[in-house]
């Protein structure tokens, strides 16, 4: 037999028991919040950023892009290695819309494509990277409706 000591003593008495749930102190959790972008667009702007520094002369060198942004000369390397990547799947990454779980497409992921040749980039990343069939889908689909010029 169970025993019934930690139940109220008013449980079972058929009495009702009144919740109140003060919405105001809940309101700020209820209201949408602005979706922040993965975390493989701000880097792949990084790399974008550091490579328009070099290309124009305001820096002479990968490790004073280091030096100037508190990173190693490693880690500016691996930044801009993503600049490595086929054109498509850049596009793909510059096209993850807010929102997208941060370990959906991963720094990781993109930094395994980059040690293949951009041809095989693209089928290792249909295979590896959630969402990129679809959005070569979409541009097959955008190139058959584009009319003929």
């Amino acid at each position: 037999m169970l025993s019934s000591d930690w139940l109220p003593s008013y449980a079972g008495s058929g009495r009702k028991v009144v919740a109140v749930v003060e919405l105001e102190a809940v309101k700020d959790s209820l209201e949408p919040r602005s979706l922040a972008l993965p975390p493989v667009v701000g880097m792949l702007e990084q790399a974008e950023e550091f490579q328009r520094l070099v290309m124009s002369g305001i820096v002479a060198s990968r490790a004073e892009l280091a030096r100037r942004h508190g990173i190693t000369r490693g880690r500016v390397t691996q930044v801009m290695s993503m600049l490595e990547l086929h054109p498509l799947v850049l596009a793909f990454v510059r096209s993850l819309p807010g929102g997208t779980g941060p370990r959906l497409v991963t720094e990781r992921k993109l930094r395994r494509l980059t040690h293949l040749s951009r041809e095989c980039q693209v089928n290792a990343a249909l295979e590896q990277l959630p969402g990129f069939a679809g959005f070569m889908a979409s541009l097959d689909w955008l190139c058959r409706c584009e009319p003929d010029g």
